[in-house]
């Protein structure tokens, strides 16, 4: 019998090691990620991408 081959453990987001490299160019940027149907933040220093 043939089992197929197990991928790897993908990350959390498809983005995260995109998140990561930018880090390491911009250390002050932060990113947090909102689950799908999550709240999203309205505090004062927060842009949500419809404002831009």
């Amino acid at each position: 019998m043939t089992l197929p081959a197990l991928l790897p453990r993908s990350p959390a987001s498809p983005v995260t090691d995109a998140y990561a490299r930018l880090t390491e160019v911009f250390p002050a940027l932060r990113v947090d990620e909102i689950a799908a149907g999550g709240v999203l933040p309205s505090d004062s220093g927060w842009v949500r991408a419809a404002d831009l």
